[in-house]
């Protein structure tokens, strides 16, 4: 009798496995995959949602760092000595960083599409 009881909830359990939309008894190892998985797609969908963001909001960052260079050349023309040198490397430090935040992003958002 008790060998047909537990063979009876082997197989119940068995199908509410093999079902998707069935539940499965809270205490069995089966259901905490299916809840892993579930948080394991989840924080896929907002990661992608949250790469995708940073990364547009690094391309701007690059493109205002381009800008401030753009608009310190004229600085750079008008001083001397000491914070013409400054302002020099200012402007390479801001180009590089630029140049780099731009590229490396929309290189990543050109594969993901």
């Amino acid at each position: 009798m008790m060998e047909e009881e537990i063979r009876d909830r082997n197989e119940a359990r068995e199908e509410a496995v093999t079902e998707k939309n069935t539940e499965v008894p809270e205490s069995s190892p089966e259901k905490e995959k299916q809840v892993e998985e579930d948080e394991r797609t989840e924080e896929g969908k907002r990661a992608k949602e949250d790469n995708s963001t940073r990364g547009l909001l690094q391309i701007l960052v690059g493109m205002y760092l381009l800008y401030t260079c753009w608009s310190l050349k004229d600085a750079a023309s008008a001083s001397h000595g000491k914070e013409k040198v400054l302002i020099i490397a200012a402007i390479i430090l801001f180009a590089v960083s630029g140049v780099f935040l731009l590229g490396k992003n929309l290189r990543s958002m050109l594969k993901s599409k």
